[in-house]
């Protein structure tokens, strides 16, 4: 599941997630919009803080922001 989609679920905000697992909200706002990477450290955090139900898989790598 997206982290977009788990905050919708949850009924969360950003801000609330954020203070919640002392991610930046900038970053946050990111990882929902799918903007760009996150480090390994900050995914840890999002898996552990919603009990697994956004993945690994499920966060964006920036990967497609790369060209070639």
């Amino acid at each position: 599941m997206k982290l977009k989609d788990y905050l919708e679920s949850k009924k969360k905000s950003g801000l609330a997630f954020s203070k919640e697992t002392g991610i930046n909200q900038k970053a946050i706002d990111r990882i929902t919009r799918e903007v760009g990477g996150i480090t390994l450290r900050t995914a840890k955090k999002i898996v552990q803080a919603t009990s697994g139900e956004v993945t690994m898989w499920d966060l964006p790598t920036g990967e497609e922001d790369k060209v070639g």
